[in-house]
């Protein structure tokens, strides 16, 4: 307690009362200074010696008790609502008291962090240990060749198509018919001869005067002609026959999709091309000649892209009569996610893209993120699920993803290399220990 009648920091000094045993002695005085003066107490010292500042005013809490030896002493003080001033050592017991559960929880989460970090993909040992259902493939300067074979194989072909020039069900034929004679070439004196016009039935016969029915479904006009020439010898043994198809529904192609000019179209033997036949149609509209060209004859179906067609006559091979051509703008995409500078859904808009390429157009690897020994490239076909990685740490690793191909509809993944990991969890350990670490603002005591 300070001495009686002797200022105490500009307060006037309070008088000791006389207590009993066990009697606290409490004593109110308000101040602006904010802190107590432990050193000139005598018989009494603040317990806590708290300060609360609040609006320019402080309230001393006292009590009654046998003087705390020098170290001690010199550690209380005056704990003021903005934390700039030193914490008394009741304070320091409670936030010693606190102490083991935050570093408790700090532990935990440690422990926890590693399988609870966010990210936007499996690490690189999750992946390496994985349930099976894929397959790991390593990529190296050895076998890039054989897998981008297996990835470039050439694409099935259409089974044979029917032959051309065949007559068909709903054809419409024009049949001539006359006999030469010593004043002119007629059957008749006042006529020149017969046509006919006849159209196929669904049982792929016509009717012939002078014949009857004829099988006209499968045949040629020039076997046609034999077979009718051949029924009249009997009646006119000179009797001379044409037939000629002048509305054709067996032998075309239907045309469909992004063309100038959609419909049918005649297949002539021998010239009757993709390109001839979008020739015809007005061309395809897509731009860059990406467009894809899908040929579909009877239940199967072979797709290419127009500058394969372009650049590879042999991949377009002869038109069948009955084949359907769709043309289609390409919307085939890869996919990119992790440690890259531009993730997302990207457009596969060239007939090729390797590796190279592609991580090129992804902007590169992240630097302070990405593990470029965990470059992934996510493949699924109807025969298995691949995942093929690629370690751009060797030298070599370049020339490997110059020769790797990606095909469309590809998923690139890079992990994030484990030291970008660990900042994570060092992140997160600063967080907690930050919140453990903030002092107890609320309440009138501390």
């Amino acid at each position: 307690m300070p001495r009686a009648g002797v200022p105490h920091f500009g307060v006037p000094a309070i008088r000791p009362v006389p207590s009993g045993p066990g009697r606290v002695l409490r004593y109110r005085q308000l101040c602006r200074t904010g802190r107590s003066d432990p050193r000139r107490d005598t018989g009494a010292r603040p317990r806590a010696a708290t300060c609360i500042q609040y609006r320019n005013k402080c309230r001393l809490v006292f009590e009654s008790q046998p003087a705390p030896p020098p170290l001690e002493r010199q550690a209380n003080g005056c704990k003021r609502r903005d934390g700039a001033s030193g914490m008394t050592s009741s304070f320091h017991q409670r936030g010693r008291s606190r102490l083991g559960p935050v570093t408790l929880l700090t532990a935990g989460l440690a422990l926890a962090a590693c399988s609870a970090l966010p990210g936007s993909g499996p690490r690189t040992v999750d992946i390496e240990h994985g349930d099976g259902s894929y397959t790991l493939i390593d990529l190296n300067a050895v076998n890039v060749r054989s897998v981008a074979a297996v990835a470039t194989a050439p694409k099935p072909e259409l089974p044979p198509g029917r032959v051309n020039g065949l007559i068909g069900a709903g054809d419409l034929l024009k049949i001539a018919l006359w006999e030469p004679n010593p004043a002119g070439t007629s059957l008749t004196a006042d006529k020149a001869g017969i046509d006919i016009a006849a159209r196929v039935g669904i049982d792929g016969t016509i009717g012939v005067p002078y014949v009857g029915r004829v099988h006209a479904a499968g045949r040629t006009p020039a076997q046609m002609e034999r077979d009718i020439q051949g029924r009249l010898a009997s009646v006119s043994p000179g009797a001379q026959v044409a037939v000629l198809v002048t509305e054709d529904l067996t032998n075309d192609v239907i045309v469909q999709g992004d063309v100038g000019r959609p419909g049918r179209y005649p297949v002539v033997p021998g010239s009757s091309g993709v390109l001839d036949i979008l020739a015809m149609a007005g061309g395809a509209h897509t731009s860059n000649r990406q467009g894809l060209v899908r040929i579909t004859r009877g239940g199967h179906a072979v797709t290419r892209t127009l500058s394969q067609l372009i650049g590879d006559r042999t991949l377009e091979g002869d038109l069948a009569p009955g084949d359907r051509i769709l043309v289609l703008p390409r919307t085939a995409n890869y996919y990119a996610f992790g440690a890259v500078n531009r993730p997302g859904e990207q457009p596969y808009d060239a007939d090729e893209l390797n590796l190279s390429n592609v991580l090129a157009r992804l902007a590169g690897l992240s630097d302070d993120r990405a593990d470029p020994a965990a470059v992934f490239v996510y493949r699924r076909d109807a025969a298995a699920q691949t995942i093929y990685r690629l370690n751009l740490r060797d030298p070599s690793g370049f020339f490997v993803a110059q020769a790797f191909p990606v095909l469309p509809n590809d998923t690139i993944y890079v992990s994030n290399a484990p030291i970008a990991e660990a900042a994570k969890v060092f992140q997160l350990l600063i967080g907690v220990s930050n919140i453990g670490a903030m002092p107890r603002n609320m309440g009138a005591q501390y």
